[in-house]
């Protein structure tokens, strides 16, 4: 768990550079209102397609709409991935079980609806949102 560490800037300067080569299985970042899409956008795009990373909390992080395509992207496997998930499974498959967004005011709410029903598995649902 990371507690607010004083400026916006330090948490992206902090864990993008490590995360890629991480084993990092969870990270809870929810919080730190200052964050904002500017320090959660290099975060993100590091976690993309993460190969062990399961549970990830941006709860109050400060995202908006400038975040949308990058929480969304979370939700599906990067394409070309070759490792395994954590628990196992097919190769490229996401190993993300949980993320949390809530407590983000101006994330729009197609965005939270889409997390809500990929954490249900309804695929469908999701993928229709993110559209």
């Amino acid at each position: 768990m990371i507690f607010s560490c004083g400026t916006p800037a330090c948490l992206p300067q902090a864990l993008a550079v490590g995360l890629p080569q991480s084993r990092i299985s969870e990270l809870d970042v929810g919080g730190n209102g200052d964050v904002g899409d500017a320090g959660a956008a290099p975060v993100l795009s590091a976690l993309w397609g993460h190969p062990t990373l399961a549970r990830l909390n941006l709860g109050g992080v400060g995202l908006t709409a400038k975040s949308a395509m990058a929480v969304q992207a979370l939700l599906k496997p990067k394409p070309g991935a070759s490792k395994k998930p954590a628990g196992g499974g097919k190769a490229g498959a996401c190993p993300l079980e949980d993320i949390v967004v809530a407590g983000n005011e101006e994330l729009p709410e197609e965005v939270v609806q889409a997390v809500a029903a990929w954490k249900t598995r309804q695929w469908a649902v999701a993928t229709s949102l993110m559209a």
